[in-house]
């Protein structure tokens, strides 16, 4: 299970209350960890999230404090790297997924027929993250009408993104 966490505060400030808040989680072993060398999978891997795109391009401490993962190399927390903006600084040693605005990285509403040109632009930014080690995710799908959302669905999985973002969980279960 991903638990994301959206930080929508000042993270220096907050960030230290959140992993307080890890804990009991931390006490049953339930959370994936990095030992200083390697990742640990457990059930629970814990992201911290909160529009990367504008922290590490405006705010370099807002949201999830990037430079309190960076620096730590035994933790059981995450980063969630900009999808569309990744570059060295983001492994799978600091960044499991990348993660973006569907709207500002692909922009098709899935109610016209998908092309080639929208797949592409799937394809690479998916391709960019898997050669890191990176698995994808897309937030702010469209979630109407059912036939575009689904589309949109399809389009992002044939070109091997790897989690849905959707408010309707039966939805995207039954998907």
């Amino acid at each position: 299970m991903y638990l994301f966490v959206d930080v929508k505060t000042d993270g220096l400030t907050t960030w230290p209350y959140v992993v307080q808040a890890l804990q009991p989680l931390r006490e049953k072993e339930w959370l994936s960890r990095v030992n200083g060398t390697s990742v640990i999978k457990g059930p629970i891997t814990v992201v911290g999230t909160g529009n990367s795109f504008l922290q590490i391009h405006y705010l370099p401490e807002g949201n999830t404090p990037l430079s309190m993962l960076v620096n730590n190399d035994t933790r059981d927390y995450f980063f969630d790297a900009p999808l569309g903006k990744l570059n060295s600084t983001f492994t799978s040693y600091l960044s499991p997924i990348a993660s973006g605005d569907y709207e500002v990285l692909v922009g098709w509403s899935g109610k016209s027929p998908v092309n080639d040109t929208i797949l592409e632009i799937i394809a690479t930014q998916v391709q960019e993250a898997h050669a890191a080690g990176i698995m994808t995710r897309y937030w702010d799908t469209p979630l109407a009408p059912i036939f575009a959302r689904n589309a949109v669905w399809s389009a992002l999985l044939s070109q091997g993104s790897d989690l849905l973002n959707g408010d309707d969980l039966a939805a995207a279960a039954a998907f």
